[in-house]
């Protein structure tokens, strides 16, 4: 442990640093900087100043809530709780053509593959039902029925 005079904390303190940058460059603990600034009447600076006007300014470009995060080096809550401060809604970002053409393909083909996999289950259980009783054997002609109905049912692709 290093000793650090109340004057050496004291100019620390008076540029401007966070109690955790205080801990790092005095080496101290931070309940031991927390006691050490009640004691000389100091109060802890904040962590990270938000630019309402900043955040203004890139919210009126249209930028949405996740850009201007980046923007500013904080999170998008962050920005979105500055926004609800500010009276603002957040900024819906604009799709291209192209981007909703992609996301209506994907989400066929989701749907598809869903419908897929219901005909599959649906043929398995009927299968199971054909076939519950080994001693009980389904006629040939049944049989044939079931499966041409399955296949009659099934959409070509």
């Amino acid at each position: 442990m290093t000793k650090v005079t109340d004057d050496q904390f004291r100019a620390a303190h008076a540029e401007g640093l966070t109690n955790f940058q205080l801990c790092e460059r005095l080496g101290l603990a931070y309940p031991t900087v927390r006691q050490r600034m009640s004691r000389l009447g100091l109060t802890a600076h904040p962590v990270r100043r938000c630019d309402f006007e900043e955040t203004k300014r890139l919210h009126a470009q249209g930028l949405s809530t996740k850009e201007i995060a980046v923007a500013q080096n904080a999170t998008p809550d962050a920005i979105f709780q500055r926004l609800k401060k500010l009276g603002l809604k957040a900024n819906v970002p604009v799709k291209t053509e192209a981007q909703k053409t992609s996301a209506r393909r994907a989400a066929e083909k989701r749907n598809n593959e869903r419908r897929r996999q219901e005909r599959v289950r649906e043929r398995a259980r009927l299968m199971s039902r054909a076939f519950a009783f080994d001693a009980c054997p389904v006629p040939e002609e049944l049989l044939g029925r079931v499966m041409a109905n399955l296949h009659a049912a099934e959409p070509r692709v």
